[in-house]
């Protein structure tokens, strides 16, 4: 079903008019824009938070459902706050520290993933996405 929707959630005609999600660049391979945090912002961030989830990549797990292979990690989703505390208390995802958030995304910085993030003004997670299964 959510492939069915996903055409037309994510195009400017669709039903949503401000973006769920938004690109964060690694400011070593893009030009940081003054509004979108670069990837030295984000560790910044990312050490002032508490508590940090890790969580499976919901994308990879619907295209595993479907038959489609990933090469990339299974855990790729950080959550922050109170965001990463639902899924701790949920059993869907496993507190981590600081030193564990920044290694996966220095793996995730390695392996050319993308990292995007809810687009709210207080950072709640941040995902480690691929071309072949992450819509954004």
């Amino acid at each position: 079903m959510f492939e069915e929707c996903l055409p037309q959630y994510m195009t400017p005609l669709g039903f949503i008019k401000t973006k769920q999600t938004r690109t964060v660049p690694i400011g070593s391979s893009i030009a940081s824009v003054p509004q979108v945090a670069s990837y030295n912002q984000v560790r910044e961030i990312v050490e002032e938070q508490e508590p940090i989830s890790l969580q499976e990549c919901l994308c990879r797990k619907e295209q595993k459902a479907l038959g489609n292979t990933c090469k990339f990690p299974k855990y790729t989703c950080i959550g922050f706050a109170d965001f990463g505390r639902y899924y701790i208390d949920n059993g869907w995802g496993k507190q981590i520290d600081v030193d564990q958030a920044l290694k996966i995304l220095d793996e995730a910085e390695q392996m050319g993933l993308v990292l995007t993030s809810l687009n709210t003004q207080k950072l709640e997670v941040v995902c480690c996405c691929c071309a072949c299964c992450c819509p954004t």
